[in-house]
């Protein structure tokens, strides 16, 4: 497996993992007086420190020829991942714009409560949206690199 390939899978696991817990809480917490800023940030940091840690394991564990210069194939495979998950991206985030009024009450009167659920609903959309790029981003390129393209 190349280290390119490794990188992947490390950041599918580290994103799916980390953003995967965050969102299990912050369901479980919705509703309760709960500090989500801390979980946010608790989050963010597990998720760099475990990318950076995970990154460091596979490079010491990576023959050097190995990590040197991408190859053209290797290029090739994560500006096409990339080019997925920048579409989809902007597929979500523009389907989250359009549908914004409908997750804060719609056009209408809106309750005073209804604010503050839109206020934790449409950043962890936003970031919600951004994980599940990230995501589908490192599950094409590993297909790809499976696939050998």
């Amino acid at each position: 497996m190349s280290f390119r390939e490794k990188a992947a899978w490390i950041s599918l696991a580290v994103t799916v993992g980390v953003w995967g817990h965050y969102f299990w809480k912050l369901g479980s917490l919705l509703g309760q007086e709960a500090d989500l800023t801390r979980l946010f940030v608790n989050s963010v940091v597990l998720s760099i420190g475990a990318q950076i840690a995970l990154q460091l394991v596979a490079h010491v564990t990576t023959p050097a020829a190995e990590r040197s210069i991408s190859d053209e194939r290797e290029d090739r495979i994560e500006s096409r991942a990339t080019s997925v998950g920048y579409t989809a991206l902007t597929i979500l985030v523009v389907t989250l714009a359009l549908a914004s009024p409908l997750i804060i009450g719609g056009f209408g009167e809106v309750p005073h409560d209804l604010f503050a659920d839109a206020a934790v609903a449409m950043p962890n959309l936003i970031i919600l949206a951004v994980i599940v790029a990230e995501a589908l981003r490192s599950l094409t390129a590993i297909a790809f690199y499976r696939l050998g393209r």
